[in-house]
């Protein structure tokens, strides 16, 4: 792949991709290059006129391409929600998605519309709940692959699970690191799943070097002090270090496209620091190769509040209370009819700087209907017990009600679970 370029993507003629972030920068320059070896385009952006602009620019350089704007915000997980859920309504499947947009060290704290952390909420957990919402088309796709576009600051991250969102501490860069390598372990716990679930999708990462593009405008540089006068002294080294927009898209269209990127593959670009140059197998930190944090963010991840407009992975979908507002949950429900052993948790989880003051019962009851050989062989922890014996329930401190069943093969039962709750603070989640 030394010398790979745009003129080794193979046609794409039948192929539907969706590029997240893709009205500028490498996102525009990755979707320019699919339409231009034919694939239908989906662009999807948070600003409606800068989209406007893309699909004119495309049409502009290749007149013939299919390619169309759709609004996603992936800080609110709302307006994920609703893009994946317009796009199952209307489409039977998409044979690509490729996690492009993202924001970088932002100088002070900010919070989604879910109040996490921007850089992880919009980096990680946007795209995290955006690819399980599009996971039944893509698992409908031909070869289908989900591209993560992660950084070589991956490298400086590590996932801070006692203060996930940084509200003891906050540093631009940490916060970005973190978020970057969580890009890359949920490359890793995504293609590891698919693999053992045959969903037959392959998830492979990238990173774009030095592009020139506008996040160090968007994100250090723009509130000046400091960090302007990074983006500054960064102005004079970009001519002999870094690679223009389309140059950084490379690494990406090499893993969204060539048949000899591989499942669970890191690519960036081959040159001195892996700073430009073609596409090559790039260097991965030993930390973004950890199996068990892998697991455990994916855990977390569909556990945080506010993950209503998450579609869990071949699980039930969770209703979540909302912080600071009541959260009246009931009953909710679990069904499987999947062949094997199955667990169906149930989380109580309080919201951040909340008491987690939900009163009455949490009823938990699981019974298999249908065959009679459907059978649900183990219930634990906390069974039907009042509340106020569940213990401390806290933001690091979810109580969990788990119900193991099995379900036989050939057999066409049910298993099923509910709990009801109210109180305010809180949030319950479940699934299989």
């Amino acid at each position: 792949m030394s010398n790979w370029s745009t003129k080794d993507i193979p046609d794409q003629r039948g192929r539907a991709a969706v590029v997240t972030g893709a009205t500028g920068g490498i996102g525009y320059e990755t979707a320019l290059e699919l339409a231009r070896a034919g694939a239908e385009v989906i662009l999807a952006g948070r600003n409606a006129a800068k989209g406007a602009a893309a699909e004119t620019g495309i049409r502009a350089a290749h007149p013939a391409a299919n390619v169309r704007f759709e609004l996603l915000d992936l800080a609110s997980l709302a307006s994920v929600a609703a893009f994946a859920e317009k796009l199952g309504a209307e489409r039977s499947g998409i044979d690509l998605l490729v996690n492009n947009a993202g924001v970088m060290a932002l100088p002070k704290r900010q919070t989604t519309a879910d109040r996490f952390e921007m850089q992880f909420g919009t980096n990680h957990l946007g795209h995290f709940a955006l690819t399980a919402g599009l996971l039944p088309l893509l698992r409908a796709g031909i070869g289908p692959r989900v591209v993560n576009v992660s950084s070589s600051a991956h490298q400086r991250g590590h996932i801070n699970f006692a203060d996930l969102q940084a509200e003891r501490s906050y540093g631009a860069w940490t916060a970005y690191g973190q978020s970057k390598i969580a890009n890359l372990l949920f490359t890793f716990e995504l293609q590891r799943r698919s693999e053992a679930n045959g969903w037959g999708v392959m998830s492979n990462g990238d990173h774009p070097g030095w592009a020139r593009t506008d996040l160090i405008a968007n994100g250090p540089a723009a509130e000046g002090g400091l960090g302007a006068m990074m983006a500054h002294a960064a102005s004079f080294a970009a001519p002999f270090f870094s690679q223009d927009a389309a140059g950084g898209a490379l690494p990406t269209l090499y893993a969204a496209t060539s048949p000899d990127a591989k499942g669970g593959g890191y690519y960036g670009p081959s040159g001195m620091m892996e700073l430009k140059g073609p596409p090559g197998a790039a260097t991965i930190s030993v930390k973004a190769k950890d199996e068990t944090v892998a697991r455990r963010l994916w855990e977390v991840s569909e556990e945080l509040p506010g993950c209503d407009s998450m579609r869990p992975w071949p699980r039930s979908r969770a209703t979540c209370g909302r912080e600071g507002s009541p959260g009246r949950s009931g009953p909710h429900h679990g069904r499987s009819r999947r062949v094997g052993e199955h667990e169906f948790v149930l989380v109580l989880q309080a919201h951040p700087h909340s008491g987690g003051n939900a009163q009455g019962r949490l009823e938990f009851e699981g019974g298999a209907r249908g065959d009679p050989e459907t059978a649900v062989h183990e219930v634990v922890d906390h069974p039907n017990r009042p509340l106020d014996q569940v213990g401390e329930v806290g933001p690091g401190q979810p109580a969990r009600f788990k119900l193991v069943a099995e379900h036989f093969a050939g057999v066409d039962g049910e298993i099923g679970a509910h709990a009801g709750l109210q109180g305010e603070g809180f949030s319950l989640h479940n699934g299989w």
